[in-house]
């Protein structure tokens, strides 16, 4: 990952931060969101294919999609910096490894693993480098990167324009929204300017051009992995 930042101030999101004040993302159920059941057979899908078998789950929330994954036989390890998400998500999913982490803290206590799933987290991130920078600390020489989040395309973006939608779609006043749209094209030069190669960019829930999320498959390139 790139150079170091210095952390972000206390309006940060929530979800992605357990090193600043703000910290209550609002989590208060350890039911799974939308996003959950429309992005995990992609993510698992993408596990299978290369092989993976340790997972390292970022910004897990509540734990929903962790649960979900160890129970489909992968050895999962997870962090959530919120400290209700934490809570549920532990007492939820006892066989799952979770830690009370974010991705600014630092995380000498974790391994290296096949694969990092972040799913639904970096459109939060006030430094998206963050997330890179962890994945490049804890990813195996040949471990893979797994991210979802919201998708934006040119015919996506014309549609929400034309249905007025824009103002419900950003949520401005929410508290731990997104910040951060991403298209393909705004993805694929962030990840190279960030030392990973694309391997993959498509969608998950509905069709092309409307998906609901990105999904990303991604890996460091061999320099930044010695």
């Amino acid at each position: 990952m790139s150079s170091s930042v210095s952390s972000p101030p206390a309006k940060d999101t929530a979800t992605m931060s357990s090193a600043t004040p703000q910290q209550d993302y609002g989590w208060d159920s350890s039911l799974p969101t939308n996003s959950v059941e429309y992005c995990l057979s992609a993510i698992k899908r993408v596990l299978a294919e290369h092989g993976c078998q340790s997972v390292l789950d970022v910004g897990c929330g509540n734990g929903a999609m962790s649960g979900r994954l160890n129970a489909l036989g992968f050895n999962i390890t997870a962090i959530e910096p919120d400290q209700q998400g934490f809570e549920i998500a532990k007492n939820n999913h006892p066989d799952v490894d979770f830690h009370h982490l974010g991705v600014y803290d630092d995380t000498p206590q974790l391994g290296t693993y096949d694969a990092i799933v972040s799913s639904e987290v970096i459109e939060h991130l006030y430094d998206p480098a963050a997330l890179l920078r962890l994945a490049s600390r804890h990813l195996n020489k040949s471990g893979i990167l797994v991210l979802t989040c919201p998708y934006y395309g040119y015919t996506k973006n014309l549609l929400l324009s034309l249905t007025n939608r824009w103002d419900d779609h950003h949520q401005p006043s929410r508290v731990g929204g997104h910040i951060k749209l991403w298209s393909h094209e705004t993805m694929r030069a962030f990840l190279l300017s960030e030392g990973f190669d694309a391997l993959k960019l498509s969608g998950a829930g509905r069709f092309w051009p409307f998906w609901a999320s990105m999904l990303v498959v991604a890996r460091k390139r061999p320099e930044m992995s010695r």
